[in-house]
Formats: C-alpha cells, sequence, structure tokens
C-alpha cells in the first residue's frame, strides 16, 4: 500500500508515499507478465497546520498489493517490490490479457474510499488509467479525500495494550456513517505508533477514534471537529492513555473481602458515605456482602434514603475512606507535590461505565429514585483547603437519573450508568450548560455518589429498612454476563 511522506519544515515524518516512475520489460514467462507502476498525476497536500511548503507525495512502497482484473473477469494480487526508484510487480495472467487494475487490493474495484485499510499504509484509492508498452499507469479514484493522522502510544497505567484494530468514525449526524478501519497486532510501546486513514473529504465531523485490544476491551477516543479538506493532513494529539485509567472495582465481601481481591489493593474508595452529618450509615460487613441500614429523610413523609460515594465532598475537598468507620483525608503525592487529596478519576474514554451489584430496586419501598451525582470543584474555588489535589479545568457537577438495569433476580439487580451510548449530561462551568464528559481524559471529582433517596414506605419502618451490597465497578458492558463474581480481575464489564 502506500505510505506518506510528512516534510514539516524540512524534518521528514516517515510514511512512503507518491510518484514512482519506473523502467521495465515487458516480458511474459511462465504466464508472468512483468510491468513498471506509476502514479500518472502529482499529488500534493497541504499539512493542515503547517507550512504552506509542506507537502506529501504519493509513492509506492514495497508490499503494497494490487488489483489486477483478467479478460476472464477473475481478479488477481500481485505484489509491489521496489528496485531503486522503480516499482515493479508481477501478474499470473496466464492466457489472459489485463484489463483493469486498482489499489489498495480488493474482489471489487474501488469508487471512493475504502472502508478496510492497511494496518501501516495510506490507502488512497487508485485505479489503472492506461497500459503503454511495460508501464501501467495508475490515479486517484477520487480527489474527496483527507489523510487523519492518529499517534498512540502506551499508557502508563496497567500494562502495555496489543491492538488487534483502530477504528475512525465519522460522527457527523447529518452524513452518512461511515467507519473505516485498520486491523492490526500492535503492541504499544513508549514509542508513538501512528495510524493514518483516509477519509472523505468535505464533511465536517467530530472525530472518533475506537480501539480493541487482545482483551476484547475497547476504548473510544472524540476529538474536536473538522471539516475535513481535500488532500490536507490532520494530525490529531497523541493519545496515551490506553490502560486501566478510570477503572475501580469494590467488592464488598467481609472484612477484607475476596481473597484473590483485598479491599486495600482497590485504592482508598473502600467505604458507603451517608450524606447527612455524621457522613456514614450504619453499616455490616458480612461473607457475601455489606448491608447499609437505611436513614430516615422525612420521618413525616415516611421516606428514606441510601446511598454510595467512592468520594465525597466535604469542607471543599473531596473525601474518601481507607479506614472502618471514619473519615481520612487519603492524600498522596500529585505532580511531585505531597499531601495531596486524591480525587475519584474517572476517564469515561477508558470505562464508560459505573454500575453496582445491590438488592433489587423493586424490593426497596416505592417511589424511590435512583441517581448519580457528581460535583469537580476547581481548585481556585476551594476557600481555606491547603489540600487542592488535581485541579480541574472546568467544573462538571449536578445529577443524571437515567440509569439501566443489566440484570434482576427475585432478591438481587445490576444497575448502571452508560456515559457513552446514552446522553448523560452534566451541568458544566457556571451551570447555564449541561454537558457530557469528554472521552478525551481523566477527569478527577470529589464527589462521586449514588444516591437512593425519596424511598417511601407506608409507615416508619422498625427495625430501618436494609439494603445488600454486593459490588461497584467502573467498566465496560457486555450483556452476555449477568453478574461480576466471575470477573474480579476489574473487568466483568466489556464493550
Amino acid at each position: 500500500m502506500k505510505k506518506i511522506f510528512f516534510v514539516f519544515a524540512g524534518i521528514a515524518l516517515a510514511l512512503v508515499s507518491c510518484n514512482k516512475e519506473a523502467d521495465q520489460n515487458v516480458q511474459t514467462q511462465e504466464n508472468l507478465a512483468s510491468y513498471s507502476v506509476v502514479i500518472g498525476t502529482s499529488t500534493k497536500a497541504v499539512i493542515a497546520a503547517g507550512d504552506d511548503a509542506s507537502h506529501m507525495d504519493i509513492k509506492w512502497a514495497d508490499g503494497d498489493k494490487i488489483a489486477f482484473k483478467l479478460s476472464d473477469d477473475s481478479v488477481v494480487g500481485a505484489t509491489v517490490t521496489m528496485d531503486g526508484t522503480t516499482a515493479k510487480v508481477s501478474v499470473k495472467v496466464g492466457a489472459n490479457t489485463i484489463t483493469d487494475a486498482w489499489f489498495p487490493y480488493s474482489a471489487e474495484k474501488p469508487s471512493g474510499v475504502p472502508d478496510y485499510q492497511g494496518a501501516n499504509s495510506v490507502d488512497v484509492p487508485l485505479a489503472m488509467t492506461g497500459i503503454s508498452g511495460d508501464t501501467i499507469t495508475f490515479d486517484e479514484v477520487t480527489s474527496d479525500w483527507a489523510i487523519v493522522r492518529v499517534p498512540v502510544k502506551a499508557g502508563i497505567n496497567g500494562e502495555a495494550r496489543t491492538l488487534v484494530f483502530v477504528k475512525f468514525k465519522n460522527n457527523n449526524p447529518a452524513a452518512p456513517v461511515q467507519v473505516i478501519q485498520k486491523n492490526c497486532a500492535t503492541l504499544l510501546s513508549d514509542d508513538v505508533k501512528y495510524f493514518d486513514f483516509v477519509v472523505p473529504s468535505g464533511v465536517e465531523s467530530t472525530t472518533e477514534i475506537i480501539f480493541r485490544d487482545t482483551n476484547g476491551l475497547e476504548y473510544r477516543r472524540k476529538g474536536s471537529a473538522y471539516t475535513f479538506e481535500s488532500h490536507n493532513i490532520y494530525e490529531l494529539p497523541t493519545i496515551a492513555d490506553i490502560d486501566d485509567t478510570g477503572r475501580h472495582i469494590w467488592v464488598f465481601k467481609g472484612e477484607e473481602g475476596p481473597v484473590d481481591n483485598p479491599l486495600s489493593n482497590n485504592a482508598p474508595f473502600t467505604y458507603w458515605f451517608r450524606t447527612q452529618a455524621d457522613r456514614f450509615a450504619t453499616m455490616t460487613r458480612g461473607a457475601d456482602y455489606w448491608t447499609q441500614e437505611a436513614w430516615v429523610q422525612n420521618e413525616a413523609q415516611f421516606k428514606y434514603r441510601f446511598g454510595f460515594a467512592p468520594s465525597l465532598n466535604d469542607g471543599g475537598q473531596g473525601k474518601s475512606s481507607s479506614t472502618w468507620g471514619t473519615i481520612s483525608e487519603s492524600k498522596t503525592t500529585i505532580n511531585g507535590v505531597e499531601n495531596q487529596v486524591m480525587r475519584f478519576p474517572v476517564h469515561v474514554g477508558n470505562y464508560p461505565i459505573f454500575a453496582v451489584k445491590i438488592t433489587k430496586l423493586g424490593t426497596l419501598g416505592n417511589s424511590r429514585n435512583f441517581k448519580l451525582d457528581v460535583n469537580s470543584i476547581l481548585a481556585e474555588n476551594q476557600t481555606g483547603n491547603a489540600f487542592y489535589g488535581r485541579s480541574m479545568p472546568v467544573k462538571y457537577f449536578d445529577a443524571v437519573t437515567a440509569k439501566r438495569t443489566l440484570s434482576e433476580t427475585d432478591t438481587e439487580g445490576i444497575y448502571y450508568f452508560d456515559f457513552y451510548n446514552d446522553n448523560l449530561t452534566f451541568k458544566f462551568g457556571d451551570g447555564s450548560s449541561r454537558e457530557k464528559l469528554p472521552s478525551s481524559r481523566a477527569l478527577h471529582f470529589t464527589t462521586w455518589q449514588v444516591q437512593i433517596p425519596d424511598v417511601t414506605y407506608s409507615e416508619i419502618q422498625s427495625p430501618l429498612p436494609t439494603c445488600n451490597i454486593y459490588w461497584a465497578v467502573d467498566g465496560k458492558v457486555d450483556f452476555r454476563q449477568s453478574g461480576f463474581e466471575k470477573g474480579a480481575s476489574g473487568r466483568p464489564f466489556q464493550r
């Protein structure tokens, strides 16, 4: 496949590309017809944010596979080999002649940008325009193409992922959806790996890049909106967090959790806070789950409340518990500064699902709500707080109620919030508008809590009603599963 060669102010960026002329004799030996292949038009493209002198050329490269249509209507492939600056192919034609040819190789001649492209090439679609002696000339099938360059490197949390495909998706609702896929077997490392997509030009689109690794996990990144100009190159910011950023798991079993997943390994977020003054609900830690005793929300209206908060805002700080029964400011070293309060890190591009397994909601009284409440206080808005932790570039706050149900039995249910597929928006900035959480980075929250308020009974309950808590997780969804127990690695859900 052709590769692309970028020139940035005289510095070459890897990719191999354009015009190749060659001299070679047509000779038929054992039914092999040998040709030189050239691209007839010198096609150039400016780099979107680059110098006007920057350009690219389309060139043949070793290993490019060209499709040849023969006079018997069969299609055969031939691979390019480079001899200096000359590109050569040898085509097994038998008793036939060549009637057409195109690149990249496929059973059908391309009419536009191909949906599947090579992992290490830039597949600008070309077709034969003529044969003259021992030379076959190719030119563009369409001029309506641009290039999106996706730089990727290994993240720092967890082992480096091996990718099995990378996809580019056009998210313009006014245009037909097109997904362009590059299959690969790429182990990410500290060195940047480039995936270069040929995409349709002239379409305004918010870029979305989708990765899948050998564990079957997918990671999605949405970027800026572009109107892709023909023959332009758009290089996205380097993606370096295809890893465990944003993954959390809590298994509520006994004092220390299951043997292979002790709670001490699950970050400091190991307690269920209540939102009242004393912060804690009465909790009994059992062999297979914890049991939370409700607190009275409104005695006159027979209302009760339950709640789960990995992190809770208290006095301008996001607090979490690493000890039993009391609030502890979980401090750590952040960006080289000691004793910083940890915010609750969420990365909905890596782990777009927040799920809990608890007592079936239908058994918890009537008229109940179920919501996720968040707050990402800006550091500069925290008064009297010496421990700022990770600051936020913008404030996200308020609650969402659009939970889904993965499964239910007579006594238990798995409920979750899907940040990617559902339109889960929060107030942001000054609160005058709402936005979805960005999928391109980790966010650090002072408050992250599930609330089950307004649980109504016909009278005051004695003893107080209870709710069992089995586990909670930030993950990915696989609707073939109905439980978490077999996925204690922290990946019970997969998309």
